[in-house]
């Protein structure tokens, strides 16, 4: 569908169902990004493709109890479908939550593992009629921490914020992103992934329509979502300055390399972190940060990551600071590691700017030396 095709990387992968990283190199010279994910597939439109028949909105609002409070009967001149109702799956609605697989395109185990608890379909059309529509699926987690994570999974993945086609901020609920096409709001427990589709646009009048029509769409919706705004503790903690707009995830675990967890399948008892990614003139960077219960409690997350095979002490750094290298696929990184009373932060590589073969001197100009890490670490554990 035109709403894909349009939306993609320096790969021609498609934005919404993958990101497959940069191009060029072997099959292992390059890091490989997690798969993001599709957002709600396209259904038959209610109109037939090229109809212009005015449509008569007769819906007052959406049919799922829950989702009836925040989402709109009408917006932008689009309506909830009326020959359509609403597709609800889960805890509380009629069909069960494996059915979820229709809708997220082989990607329902990763809303699972997350704690996806509800999931509401819902489909509006244009009141002039024709074949543009708006898809929503609006997912509720088992925890905001589990919405807010799947949120930036969707936006940023595992693929590079820097990219062009990484969706832009927009306002709206606790977090929002407006891609081409397409958008994603969370707030509280809620994620709501939103498809604007118009088969027939080009790629500059799909962004224009997209925009004009999703950006206010999702900015209402967002006010009656309910749900706090503030995201996981972490986020705060993470350094300001040097940030690539977008430049965030929240893992549910696995938050940085040597730390224990399965990044994509999260174990109900995994520990998970902010992640920010960051830029440094031409050098590029993340850094991790996790708070546990007690300082106890953080001593087992950096006791763990400094059993890391080759890990080193580094003095001066927070209460107690390890280096250790790691390696994914073909490329090796470094991270630096420090624990400052109950929290844990790490500074590690961007290995999404290198590639199989790099000389030493390439690599310089896109990594921190090991005392830029040191320095960068430290300032930031004191800061905890």
């Amino acid at each position: 569908m035109a709403r894909n095709h349009y939306a993609q990387n320096p790969c021609a992968v498609l934005l919404l169902s993958a990101w497959l990283g940069a191009c060029g190199g072997g099959e292992n010279d390059k890091v490989q990004p997690e798969k993001r994910g599709a957002p709600p597939p396209p259904a038959t439109t209610a109109t037939t493709s090229g109809s212009a028949a005015v449509v008569t909105c007769t819906r007052a609002s959406a049919d799922d109890e829950l989702a009836k409070t925040f989402l709109p009967a009408k917006s932008e001149g689009f309506c909830l479908d009326p020959k359509e109702a609403d597709k609800s799956f889960g805890k509380g609605a009629r069909e069960p939550l494996e059915k979820i697989a229709d809708l997220f395109d082989g990607e329902a185990k990763n809303y699972e593992d997350y704690g996806v608890e509800r999931v509401v379909h819902a489909r509006y059309i244009a009141e002039a009629g024709g074949p543009v529509s708006i898809d929503v699926n609006a997912s509720k987690f088992a925890s905001d921490a589990a919405a807010y994570a799947m949120f930036t999974k969707r936006v940023v993945g595992d693929g590079d914020p820097a990219d062009e086609a990484t969706p832009k901020a927009t306002e709206g609920g606790g977090a929002a992103a407006l891609g081409i096409g397409n958008a994603y709001l969370w707030r509280g427990p809620w994620l709501l992934e939103i498809v604007y589709n118009d088969d027939a646009a080009t790629p500059d009048k799909l962004a224009q329509d997209g925009k004009r029509v999703l950006a206010p769409f999702v900015k209402a919706i967002g006010e009656k979502l309910p749900g706090e705004k503030s995201p996981p503790a972490e986020v705060a903690l993470l350094p300001a300055e040097g940030r690539i707009p977008m430049g965030m995830r929240y893992r549910l675990s696995g938050p940085f390399p040597g730390a224990a967890g399965d990044v994509d399948h999260p174990a109900k008892d995994a520990i998970g972190g902010a992640v920010g990614y960051y830029l440094d003139g031409t050098k590029r960077y993340r850094v991790s940060v996790v708070e546990r219960a007690d300082d106890a409690a953080a001593k087992a997350v950096y006791a763990a990551a400094a059993k890391s095979e080759g890990s080193k002490s580094v003095a001066g750094a927070g209460d107690e600071a390890t280096t250790y290298d790691w390696k994914e696929g073909a490329l090796k990184g470094n991270v630096a590691v420090a624990r400052k009373g109950k929290r844990v932060v790490a500074v590690w590589d961007e290995l999404r700017v290198m590639r199989g073969g790099m000389s030493d001197d390439e690599r310089a100009k896109l990594t921190l030396s090991p005392d830029e890490k040191k320095q960068k670490l430290t300032a930031i554990a004191e800061k905890l």
